[in-house]
């Protein structure tokens, strides 16, 4: 329902580089944990972890009820500044 990812990649990223999130949904499709996989420095792993917190998604349903589900998110991440 609602994604973000900062505008700029972090500086001496190489654009399009891909990284995975790997997240667990909460019943109201909020983010209720997340790792991301991906070579970047812990710096620029928190800026982009910080954005992901923010995403709400459309709850997963099993026989009609809301769960809780685990995803694995693709992300190609900004081309960097200078």
């Amino acid at each position: 329902l609602s994604r973000q990812m900062p505008l700029t990649g972090p500086i001496g990223v190489p654009p399009n580089r891909v990284g995975w999130l790997d997240m667990v949904i909460n019943r109201d499709g909020t983010v209720l944990s997340l790792k991301l996989h991906t070579p970047l420095n812990r710096h620029h792993e928190r800026m982009i972890v910080s954005a992901a917190k923010a995403w709400l998604y459309r709850p997963a349903t099993k026989n009609g009820r809301a769960v809780m589900c685990r995803i694995l998110v693709k992300v190609n991440l900004p081309e960097s500044g200078t």
